[in-house]
């Protein structure tokens, strides 16, 4: 690997640390408490049905630059979704 994607993949780490380390999250079990998620290129086509019993507390959801073609059914049961962005994903019908 050069230095520089090295450096890339360094400064990649540290900032999903630093995003994991800010959440307020000690533990996996908490993700119940978590009110923000942010699935930047993650290649997505779906949201896990259950998404609003897993997140019960969501109020923000940010999903740009996957593969939705429409808007998940299922945000629709997270009654404290406040805010939602699905930029660049190509919709086809929302």
């Amino acid at each position: 690997m050069s230095p520089q994607a090295d450096q890339q993949y360094q400064d990649r780490e540290e900032d999903e640390r630093f995003l994991l380390e800010k959440s307020g999250l000690s533990s996996v079990a908490d993700l119940s408490l978590l009110t923000k998620l942010d699935l930047p290129g993650c290649q997505l086509v779906s949201l896990p049905s259950n998404l609003a019993t897993i997140l019960p507390n969501l109020s923000i959801l940010f999903c740009p630059k996957n593969n939705f073609d429409e808007l998940p059914p299922v945000i629709g049961q997270c009654t404290k979704l406040q805010m939602v962005s699905f930029k660049d994903n190509g919709m086809k019908r929302i």
